[in-house]
């Protein structure tokens, strides 16, 4: 984009905030901030548009980068130990606090973010875990961990499609990352593309051969694609790795016999 064309989307999107202030125009127009450096005003306008949308993904995204832009690493960490301290004391509602202190401060503090989603997670707070996951890996496209995680939470929902799309746009090597290519595997299952699942599972049982769940899903697959004595196999050694329950290990040792 040229200069002249950057100042005209800029007056573009002013004007239509200016014409209706309840417009949506705002979170475009915030990004524009933040691309030029003023994160302060970028900020403000997310803040304040955000209380009337607050399901605007886009704007989240571009207030949670404005913010890391502005952040205050310091005071994120000092927030980030007094939240593990009281959560090592049995106060969690304080820790929760400190924890989303330390985010407001400094949305790039992966620790604080990583304690705060467990939390939700363990209180079946889904939604607040899947925002600050989706806003995690905005910010850090590498983080396999929230990937995968993130993509869990849509395997859970039946959204295999968004579960893909995410396992998708992260960029790491299968050695890095056998949870995500576990959940690549899991989301193309679903949709019934049994090869791709296959090669996902394979990749993951690559770096982590006692992956019970893995081996089950990669013999789910090879049966789907009538590799019959190799699905067999994927499932004996499902149910050797001792690491499933007692009624998923009971499947596999079944479908092994009948697959002999």
């Amino acid at each position: 984009m040229t200069a002249d064309q950057a100042s005209g989307e800029f007056e573009h999107y002013e004007a239509l905030l200016a014409r209706d202030p309840d417009s949506r125009a705002f979170g475009q127009l915030a990004e524009i901030y933040r691309r030029r450096g003023r994160t302060a005003e970028a900020i403000a306008l997310c803040d304040h548009g955000l209380q009337r949308y607050p399901a605007y993904v886009g704007a989240r995204l571009t207030l949670a980068r404005a913010l890391a832009e502005h952040g205050d690493l310091g005071r994120a960490e000092a927030e980030f130990r007094r939240g593990a301290t009281l959560l090592n004391q049995g106060r969690a509602g304080e820790a929760e606090e400190s924890f989303g202190t330390a985010l407001s401060a400094y949305p790039g503090h992966e620790a604080a973010r990583q304690a705060l989603v467990a939390m939700h997670l363990e209180q079946r707070r889904i939604d607040e875990a899947r925002r600050l996951l989706q806003e995690g890996v905005a910010l850090n496209p590498a983080n396999a961990r929230f990937a995968s995680v993130l993509a869990r939470i849509f395997i859970e929902r039946q959204d295999y499609a968004a579960a893909l799309e995410v396992v998708n746009g992260v960029r790491v090597s299968e050695q890095a990352s056998p949870e995500l290519q576990s959940a690549r595997g899991t989301a193309l299952q679903r949709l019934g593309r049994h090869a791709e699942a296959a090669d996902a599972f394979q990749a993951s049982l690559r770096s982590e051969p006692q992956n019970g769940a893995a081996w089950v899903g990669f013999g789910i697959s090879l049966e789907s694609l009538g590799r019959k004595s190799e699905a067999a196999e994927a499932f004996r050694r499902a149910a050797a790795t001792g690491t499933l329950s007692t009624e998923v290990r009971g499947y596999a040792e079944q479908r092994a016999r009948q697959l002999q």
